[in-house]
């Protein structure tokens, strides 16, 4: 059977694109793509206001990235607000509690990431910073790093 893995970003950065695109690349170059047993999720929570950015930014993911991926989740402002009147409305949570786990700041964009990767039944959530790029530091013989 198949895992379910969620990649989870929270960004605010325009550059989001272009690190998801040398993640992928490294996936794809390490077999992660092609393996029937992992299934890959995008969510991505994020925030207009960090550097006055754009939806676009982040929804426009390059068709030659987005093949790869088996679904892809974005969550700004407008759907954690219409899950939370969801959530409301069915009496899960209240408006403070809602706030404690929804609201603003990196820690709460996590918090929402979370919330959707177990709502849509995802078997392991792995986070990957948007500043970050998976490159590794390698010594040659003589004990130089490249």
């Amino acid at each position: 059977m198949a895992i379910n893995l969620a990649i989870g970003f929270v960004t605010g950065r325009k550059h989001f694109q272009n690190v998801l695109k040398t993640y992928v690349n490294n996936w794809l170059e390490h077999g992660i793509i092609s393996d029937p047993n992992i299934r890959l999720h995008l969510f991505v929570a994020y925030d207009l206001k960090y550097f006055n950015t754009q939806v676009s930014d982040y929804k426009n993911v390059p068709h030659e990235v987005a093949r790869m991926i088996d679904s892809i989740h974005f969550y700004g402002a407008a759907e954690v607000a219409e899950e939370i009147r969801t959530l409301k409305a069915a009496g899960a949570i209240n408006g403070v509690e809602a706030e404690r786990i929804f609201g603003e700041g990196y820690a709460k964009k996590r918090n929402i990431v979370t919330y959707f990767a177990i709502k849509n039944r995802m078997d392991k959530l792995l986070f990957l910073d948007d500043d970050e790029y998976p490159v590794a530091t390698l010594k040659n013989a003589a004990g130089k790093c490249y």
